[in-house]
């Protein structure tokens, strides 16, 4: 089909090689079509058909030096056919009813053409112009196709046609994940009308395009084993550091209790023994005393030796507090630099866990897309 990829405006009049004068029509509509020379039936007999008539259009009933005598023609007949903004021409609709019933009348292959003529209009009316109608003529067979599959079976020039038209006609297609296929009705008019007009796409296109299936399904296979091998890497890398992380994390809570534990902070009672000395020389005093005086006797003697046992035993009581400057028997400043070390380090791990997460993913999501362009082959 790309010979329906051509210009079909016409800015200059073929001469008419029936030597018709149009003179004496003009501005002149018959109430009768049979009034008419048989030529002129013909012309309205043809142009009767589509609803938007250009040459394009009429070649769909007639070859193209036909269709270039009735557009002439009727361009030359205001009357008849009044031209629109996009260059097309529409028929009278009186005329146009009775070149209809002329049609019938003699032609037995009217009801055919006029089977053709509502395929053509519904068509025209999705894709309105003529010089991209290629496209989806080409675009049916596909069940699947991305823009890259396009920019692979057609050239350059081809493939910005085709983006162009995508875009403009986004609704007659369905995309999902970045993979068009038409719309089933649009499809259903294309095939269509490629049956009854005998139109088909490219030659080889359908060749070219079970290739790039083939070869796309090995490439896809291999990357998905690829993908399978680093995703299993990377799960036992992120195992690892989980490990990693557990210790350091006991190792750390270690330290926290040693500086939370209510026990190295508590005050302790230290018991000593030392000599005070008036008490042992009252002691002493009061022993000798005993002896030698008469006006004491033993209970003083008791109490002196009392005194002088407690002069050599005095007790002392000192409250100890805990060094703060030692923790679990390790200098304060090391520990502390220790725990530093261990947040530090927990926190790369911590990182590097979920930058190998957000690789997963990536992952995942890709072998998503590979799976989905492996779900639908590109031909129906």
């Amino acid at each position: 089909t790309k010979g329906l990829k051509k210009n079909m405006k016409s800015d200059t009049l073929t001469k008419n090689p029936f030597g018709m004068s149009n003179k004496n029509r003009s501005g002149i509509v018959a109430d009768d079509i049979s009034t008419y020379p048989s030529k002129e039936q013909k012309y309205l007999s043809l142009a009767c058909l589509p609803s938007r008539i250009n040459r394009y259009t009429l070649e769909f009933f007639c070859d193209s030096t036909a269709s270039a005598y009735c557009y002439n023609w009727l361009l030359r007949q205001p009357d008849l056919a009044k031209q629109t903004e996009d260059g097309f021409l529409v028929l009278n609709e009186d005329i146009r009813n009775q070149a209809r019933a002329f049609l019938k009348e003699k032609d037995p292959t009217a009801e055919s053409k006029e089977v053709l003529a509502s395929v053509l209009d519904t068509f025209m009316a999705l894709f309105p112009s003529p010089e991209s109608h290629w496209i989806p003529i080409n675009l049916q067979m596909f069940a699947s196709f991305s823009e890259d599959l396009c920019k692979d079976l057609f050239n350059s020039v081809d493939y910005e046609e085709i983006l162009d038209f995508l875009n403009v006609h986004a609704e007659q297609f369905i995309n999902e994940n970045n993979f068009y296929c038409l719309q089933e009705e649009t499809k259903l008019v294309t095939r269509r009308l490629m049956e009854l007009a005998e139109l088909s796409p490219m030659d080889g296109l359908r060749e070219m395009a079970e290739e790039k299936w083939n070869s796309d399904q090995n490439v896809i296979e291999e990357r998905k084993s690829k993908i399978g091998s680093k995703k299993l890497s990377l799960e036992q890398e992120i195992d690892d550091i989980k490990g990693q992380i557990t210790h350091f994390d006991e190792m750390r809570n270690q330290i926290d209790g040693q500086f939370q534990n209510s026990k190295n902070f508590k005050t302790r009672k230290v018991y000593t023994f030392s000599m005070a000395l008036p008490l042992l020389v009252l002691g002493l005093g009061t022993v000798g005393a005993s002896l030698f005086s008469d006006s004491m006797g033993t209970y003083h003697a008791a109490c002196g030796l009392f005194l002088t046992f407690v002069g050599f035993f005095w007790p002392n009581v000192e409250i100890q507090k805990p060094d703060l400057q030692t923790v679990g028997g390790k200098p304060k400043l090391a520990a502390e630099t220790q725990q530093r070390s261990l947040n530090h380090r927990i926190s790369g791990l911590v990182n590097r866990a979920s930058s190998l997460k957000g690789s997963l993913s990536e992952l995942d999501s890709e072998l998503e897309n590979l799976e989905l362009g492996a779900q639908t082959p590109y031909l129906s």
